[in-house]
């Protein structure tokens, strides 16, 4: 299925769900992906997404934790490179945590996977805080300084990585820098995952 037939089927399950979002792509924070909130089961996501693009997989994540889940594929070709959402589920097998890899999901203030790091400060309208490269939370958002994205990304998870790690040594590990660093301002790394918890 291609991505136009995707994003028919999408927004056909989503009015037909009755899904309050204003998109079907929108990322309201502890609430919505898009359609998807802390209700839908894998049921709700076959009939959005279609059956065949959405598998049980195991899912592993940062210092070795792992939970059980469903991954929403753009096309039944299962490939790391075809995720669109990864979907960590709860007991009753609810989606809980949604991992966004797809440039089309986005915030009210227009995030989203694909975009580079000065593009995110511009729209922050300061320098932000992020975990340094090469281990388990590399590139990992952890403050705004107070910046415009504060309240809306309070709930919602922003990791960035750089398309080429040459020259980065010196922003390596678990400590805190500066989004305006000399290094990280020539690497511009870019958005390359978006995580939501969901309410249930």
């Amino acid at each position: 299925m291609g991505s136009g037939s995707l994003w028919g089927v999408l927004l056909l399950g989503w009015l037909c769900l009755g899904a309050m979002a204003v998109s079907p792509f929108l990322l309201v924070g502890g609430k919505q992906v898009g359609p998807i909130t802390g209700e839908w089961t894998e049921v709700e996501l076959k009939r959005a997404f279609g059956a065949r693009q959405v598998l049980h997989e195991r899912l592993y994540y940062r210092e070795g934790e792992s939970a059980a889940g469903l991954v929403v594929y753009r096309v039944p070709v299962y490939r790391p490179e075809n995720r669109i959402l990864r979907i960590a589920t709860d007991n009753a097998g609810r989606a809980a945590t949604v991992e966004i890899h797809d440039d089309r999901f986005y915030t009210a203030s227009g995030v989203r996977v694909g975009m580079t790091l000065r593009e995110l400060e511009l729209k922050n309208g300061r320098p932000f805080q992020m975990y340094g490269f090469a281990w388990d939370h590399e590139g990992l958002v952890v403050g705004w300084n107070g910046g415009r994205l504060a309240k809306e990304l309070e709930r919602i998870g922003v990791t960035l990585l750089p398309m080429d790690r040459m020259g980065s040594r010196e922003v390596q590990g678990d400590g805190e820098f500066r989004s305006d660093h000399p290094v990280l301002r020539k690497l511009n790394p870019r958005v390359v995952q978006i995580l939501m918890p969901l309410e249930p």
